[in-house]
Formats: structure tokens, C-alpha cells, sequence
């Protein structure tokens, strides 16, 4: 989410002459800082004409921003789109957004590593679910266990909630051994370095990670840390 602030800053200080030359220059400067800050393949769309006007007021209608991969603290995400809308980024202080809105895919390689999950599986169950599949240590024993769990999204955090599981060559779980698995196989994920006034608004299970959509108003985004 933060390399949107990039572009929009970028774009805000790249005042040059012509309408259509100016917006050439700065969405291409715009696009190769995007890189700079790990955005694999960055594409930045400013809606709405005039854009010197725009450019000039520091405020922009419209700006979308897509890359095919983002590798930033640490987090790795595939797939992203971000859109805003009613933006100003001021000369000094916080820029601001009316709305934002973005989707993007998280690997589910990456929500084990960061997880901690070590020695697990991680694949989609259909109908938005997952499935979660490993050998654990219970009571002294190796067992080799799938479930199926309920993903759904919480503040900034994809979680994943099993609810069922069952034992390698068939054989349900109840009880305390039900109560350990359930904490080992608890997925709790963060989206990392979101702007104020950004959640989680949906997250599903998909072929190759979790599709998340993230929605905000009246966000506030530190244009110190990126300048």
C-alpha cells in the first residue's frame, strides 16, 4: 500500500511544462521509483484531465497503480492493484485519501514462513476454505494430520480457524488432542506497514494463496517515510 504513496509523491513533484508531456515525465519517474521499492513490473494510471492541473494542486481524482509482484519489509504479495481516489499530498505533512482500494494475492508459501508453520501444507479447499496438511508431534507421538479451516480477515491479519480434522488413513479428532491441533494448525497472518484508516475487507482461499481485498476512507499515509 505504501508504494502508492511513492507514486502520488513523485507525481506531486514533477512539475513540467505541457499537459501531456508532463504526465509522460512523471508517471515514468513515478514508475521507476515503484521498482526501486520492489514493485516488480509497476504500471501507474492517473485518471482525469487536465493533469498539469492535477499536478500543480497537489491533488489527484484518480490514480491506479498494478504490479505483478511487491517485495517490501519483508512481505511478498503478487498481483496488486491499487486504486485511490480524492487524493492531496500537500508540500509538507501527511498526504490523504478519500477512498482506497486494493487486491492482491499472498502466497501461501509466504503465510507459512511467516507464520512459523513449519512442516506443513497449505492448499485450497474450495469454497473460499483451506486445507492444512502435516506431521505433528502430540503427546509424545508423531501424527501425520489434514483439516480444513474457515479463513476470514480481522483488522490487518488473515486468519485461518480449522474446524475439522482428521487423521492420516482415516479417523476423526475430538477432545484435547482436538484442542492441540487446533492451536498448532491456527494461521494468524499480518499485513504489514498498512496506512491508517486500511483493513482487511475480505480474504478467500484461491489456487495459489490468499486473495485479499483491502478497502479504507479517509486514509492518512506518512509521506516522511518515503521521501
Amino acid at each position: 500500500m505504501r508504494t502508492l504513496l511513492v507514486t502520488l509523491i513523485i507525481l506531486a513533484a514533477a512539475a513540467v511544462g505541457g499537459d501531456r508531456v508532463a504526465e509522460h515525465v512523471a508517471v515514468g519517474k513515478a514508475e521507476d521509483r515503484l521498482a526501486a521499492h520492489g514493485v516488480t513490473d509497476p504500471q501507474v494510471d492517473v485518471a482525469g484531465f487536465p493533469f498539469l492541473t492535477q499536478l500543480l494542486s497537489r491533488h489527484f481524482g484518480n490514480v491506479t497503480m498494478t504490479g505483478s509482484a511487491v517485495e517490501v519489509n519483508g512481505t511478498h504479495a503478487e498481483r496488486v492493484q491499487v486504486r485511490a481516489t480524492d487524493v492531496d499530498v500537500p508540500a509538507s505533512g501527511d498526504a490523504t485519501a478519500g477512498t482506497v482500494r486494493a487486491t492482491l494475492l499472498v502466497p501461501y508459501q509466504e503465510v507459512l514462513d511467516r507464520s512459523g508453520l513449519r512442516g506443513l501444507e497449505m492448499s485450497s479447499a474450495g469454497g473460499g476454505d483451506v486445507r492444512l496438511r502435516g506431521s505433528v508431534q502430540v503427546f509424545g507421538s508423531t501424527v501425520d494430520v489434514s483439516t480444513v479451516g474457515t479463513v476470514r480477515a480481522r483488522g490487518h491479519r488473515i486468519e485461518v480457524v480449522p474446524q475439522s480434522f482428521e487423521l492420516a488413513g482415516g479417523g476423526s479428532v475430538s477432545g484435547s488432542l482436538k484442542t492441540l491441533l487446533a492451536d498448532r494448525f491456527g494461521v494468524s497472518y499480518t499485513l504489514r506497514s498498512l496506512p491508517h484508516g486500511v483493513s482487511v475487507r475480505r480474504v478467500a482461499a484461491g489456487p495459489d494463496g490468499f486473495l485479499v481485498t483491502l478497502v479504507g476512507t479517509d486514509v492518512t499515509m506518512d509521506a516522511a517515510t518515503l521521501r
